[in-house]
C-alpha cells in the first residue's frame, strides 16, 4: 500500500535556513537588526516563498509578514522573527519561520486536513529614535 501521507523535506528546510544565513552573514552568524537592509531582504525572501505553501503574502506597514490561506476551517499561525540580536547565531529566529513555512508546504496542498497552517514573521522589538546598537 503506497504511503500518501505528506512528508517534510529536510533538505529543503536546510536550504532555506542556509539562504537566510547568507543574508546578513557576519563571521559564523548573522547581523540583522530590525529594519536593516538584511532584515528587509529576509522579509522579501519569505514573501517570495509563501506561495509555495499556498499562502498569500502580505507585509504590513511595520514589517510583519503574514502568509494567509484561503482554505476554510481552523488555522494554525506559526512562525517567529527574521531580524536578529546584534551579531547573533545563524539560527537566531529563522528556525521558527522556516519550520512554519515547511509545515504549511506539507499540510496546505492536501484537501484532507480541515484547515491550514499560516506562517508569519513578526517584528520583534520596537525601535527608539536615537537608540544605539
Amino acid at each position: 500500500m503506497p504511503d500518501n501521507r505528506p512528508h517534510v523535506d529536510g533538505a529543503r528546510v536546510l536550504a532555506d535556513l542556509d539562504a537566510l544565513r547568507g543574508i546578513g552573514a557576519y563571521k559564523t552568524g548573522v547581523h540583522k537588526p530590525t529594519f536593516s537592509e538584511p532584515h528587509m531582504r529576509s522579509l522579501q525572501w519569505l514573501a517570495r516563498r509563501l506561495p509555495e505553501a499556498r499562502l498569500t503574502a502580505e507585509i504590513d506597514g511595520i514589517g510583519n509578514v503574514l502568509g494567509t490561506s484561503p482554505k476554510s476551517g481552523p488555522k494554525l499561525l506559526a512562525g517567529s522573527h527574521l531580524e536578529s540580536q546584534n551579531f547573533a547565531g545563524w539560527l537566531d529566529e529563522p528556525l521558527g519561520v522556516v519550520s512554519a513555512l515547511e509545515a504549511a508546504r506539507v499540510i496546505n496542498p492536501h484537501s484532507n486536513p480541515n484547515g491550514a497552517v499560516e506562517a508569519h514573521a513578526a517584528i520583534r522589538r520596537a525601535c527608539r529614535i536615537g537608540a544605539k546598537g
